[in-house]
């Protein structure tokens, strides 16, 4: 499990390198994606590294390395290495793991936690808890189209996650690792499909639009970038933010990352993946599209989990952007998406739910009941108690 730097070309092993000498300080160990270039995207991979260190929580981080690759840097909290079992129970964490090699190792005990992770991973109990985990996940994004309806690109944009966590439970149950789902889930489905016989690929294209004019999207896209980083600059954080959300919207709203964004996009669909390119896209712009809502709780001196909202996105967005609200509903969704495309999203979504519980039935395992898979209903207002004649008589009379 661990990665040899100096067979790799020249190139490589110095971006290696300079990578380790500027993490070296802060690191007490280094986990290197294997393999280390995306085979999907070679001319524009970056290396992808995951970082153990004192963070109390993800904290994502690019490393501009002159001349060389992009670094992208995952910081993870050096406790969740303290408690494997848990860990392994972690959502799509575990598959980020061990889907890395040991780049660097200051304890000398990652490679052992590695394998014993992997065990764990392996453990029935625990993949059924870590893939409830991954359902509960498409529970909430279905759950909040039930606010959305007045948003549908916004609603369809949460049907892109819902897909992903559905997909992210399936692939798991068959034993695959797919640690970038939620951004990149076609390389995932076209393995699904293979393994299956499905073709849940073309479903998921149509279902979410993701046929759409991608050149029109990568415009539209630097326009809205360069719009929110103007009137939304990185905040005076307040005490009350969190740690995490300040890390994402540096991350987010930087230029350089956009401009390798779109260059992976436009490589994937060279590559004959448009379905791929949109859906990356379409999270970038989700992410742009937060900026105004977290810098307004910033200012409010108030706390935002960046990528999750405590409002509902769309009113909040047209609120603080009324001037945008239609490049933000092409961004997520395309042109002309109604209630309608939505709810033909939904369905396609309801019917991959219902196959990937029946084949993880068929292999044997066992999750504990699950929610059915709706959009949140408002409870009706209790109603009003009807007055008795003589009350009304009285009024009548008064």
């Amino acid at each position: 499990m661990r990665f040899d730097a100096s067979t790799e070309s020249g190139p490589l092993e110095s971006c290696f390198a300079a990578a380790k000498d500027r993490l070296a300080d802060r690191a007490d160990g280094i986990l290197v994606r294997d393999p280390p270039i995306d085979r999907d995207v070679p001319k524009n991979s970056d290396i992808d590294l995951l970082t153990i260190g004192a963070p109390d929580d993800f904290l994502p981080e690019r490393l501009e390395i002159p001349g060389e690759r992009r670094v992208d840097v995952m910081w993870v909290p050096r406790s969740y290495f303290d408690d494997l079992p848990s860990l392994a129970v972690r959502g799509l964490i575990p598959h980020r793991v061990l889907s890395s090699r040991v780049l660097q190792d200051r304890s000398g005990a990652l490679e052992g936690q590695l394998a014993e992770l992997s065990r764990l991973f392996e453990t029935p109990a625990l993949r059924a808890r870590r893939i409830a985990g991954l359902m509960e996940m498409g529970f909430a994004t279905v759950r909040e189209i039930g606010v959305s309806w007045d948003a549908p690109a916004v609603a369809l944009f949460w049907l892109h996650m819902g897909h992903s966590a559905c997909l992210a439970a399936l692939a798991d149950g068959l034993g695959m690792l797919c640690p970038n789902v939620y951004t990149r889930p076609t390389e995932t489905l076209r393995r699904v499909d293979a393994m299956l016989g499905s073709s849940e690929s073309l479903g998921m294209t149509r279902a979410l639009r993701l046929d759409e004019d991608l050149t029109e999207m990568i415009a539209r896209l630097r326009r809205f970038h360069a719009v929110m980083t103007s009137r939304f600059p990185e905040p005076d954080w307040p005490a009350a933010m969190r740690e995490m959300t300040r890390w994402e919207y540096r991350y987010f709203a930087a230029r350089e990352e956009l401009d390798w964004r779109i260059a992976v996009a436009e490589e994937l669909a060279a590559g004959g993946d448009l379905t791929g390119a949109m859906f990356y896209l379409r999270f970038h712009a989700y992410a742009l599209i937060r900026l105004p809502l977290v810098a307004d709780r910033a200012a409010a001196g108030g706390d935002e989990n960046f990528l999750r909202p405590s409002e509902r996105v769309g009113p909040e967005f047209a609120r603080l952007c009324p001037d945008l609200v239609e490049d933000m509903q092409w961004l997520l969704a395309g042109p002309d998406v109604g209630r309608a495309e939505v709810e033909a999203a939904l369905d396609h979504l309801q019917g991959f739910r219902e196959r990937t519980l029946a084949t993880l039935a068929a292999r044997g395992i066992a999750l504990p009941d699950l929610p059915d898979w709706a959009p949140f209903v408002a409870p009706e207002a209790p109603k009003k108690t009807p007055k008795t004649y003589t009350e009304e008589t009285q009024h009548a009379c008064s």
